[in-house]
């Protein structure tokens, strides 16, 4: 296992694209956005990869045991996946050391617009982002006596909803 380690647009997304392009490890993200930020990129770059997966939906099929545990993965934002899971703090052994690997510079703005004080609430952003991915509603079934539940991303006419900063203007991708 390797830990690359980088701020925002250095280039670990790409990266993780091409090991996925190179070796058909499917790449795991946090939200349903970044899936599909992530599948996008692939074919804006001409890379063929495996269709990239939420940790939802990466927990819901080890935990099913029908897929999984013979393929490889790439996690895309180690920090939002261990923080979905609850995870207050984790710990790396001395010997993967020389295997973390820095090739970016810290954070200090919003990958949309720039705006420098995003970063600091970059996780509550990112788990935001995973609530509204899996917000679901009830529905009666004909009989009126058991009730489904469908998330909302499953309903194909239902356009997905990317959280944006405040700061950010979608038609000019300019500043306020």
């Amino acid at each position: 296992m390797t830990v690359y380690i980088a701020g925002r647009q250095t280039g670990k997304t790409v990266f993780l694209i091409q090991q996925s392009a190179r070796t058909g490890a499917v790449i795991v993200a946090p939200t349903y956005q970044m899936v599909g930020y992530i599948d996008r990129m692939a074919r804006d770059l001409g890379l063929q990869i495996p269709p990239p997966i939420t940790v939802a939906d990466w927990i819901r099929g080890l935990v099913r045991q029908r897929e999984g545990h013979g393929k490889t993965y790439l996690v895309d934002d180690l920090q939002m996946m261990l923080h979905q899971l609850n995870v207050e703090a984790s710990t790396l052994d001395e010997n993967y050391k020389e295997m973390v690997r820095m090739f970016g510079v810290k954070e200090t703005c919003c990958t949309k617009c720039s705006h420098r004080d995003v970063c600091q609430y970059k996780e509550e952003y990112l788990a935001a982002q995973a609530a509204v991915d899996e917000v679901s509603v009830n529905l009666p079934s004909k009989d009126d006596k058991s009730v489904r539940s469908i998330r909302l991303r499953d309903i194909p006419w239902i356009e997905p909803v990317e959280l944006r900063c405040r700061y950010f203007h979608q038609s000019t991708g300019t500043v306020r």
